[in-house]
């Protein structure tokens, strides 16, 4: 018998559900492939370290509402 619980990533299933999936392991187990990163700060600091050419293109992204 298997149960899916849909693509979520480990937060949300910890937080709906109790429990995680984890990441690849070293005996071979697949983690979960829904796990996700957030890079925001690390691009946000690329574009706030190219001054006024960032800002133009911060802009660019919020007025095509890429940007947070």
């Amino acid at each position: 018998m298997a149960f899916s619980y849909g693509g979520h990533d480990d937060s949300f299933l910890l937080s709906e559900y109790g429990f995680i999936i984890g990441n690849d392991d070293e005996e071979g187990s697949r983690g979960n492939e829904y796990n996700s990163l957030n890079v925001d700060r690390y691009v946000e600091g690329l574009f706030e370290s190219q001054g006024e050419e960032g800002k133009l293109k911060i802009g660019v992204l919020k007025d095509a509402d890429y940007w947070g």
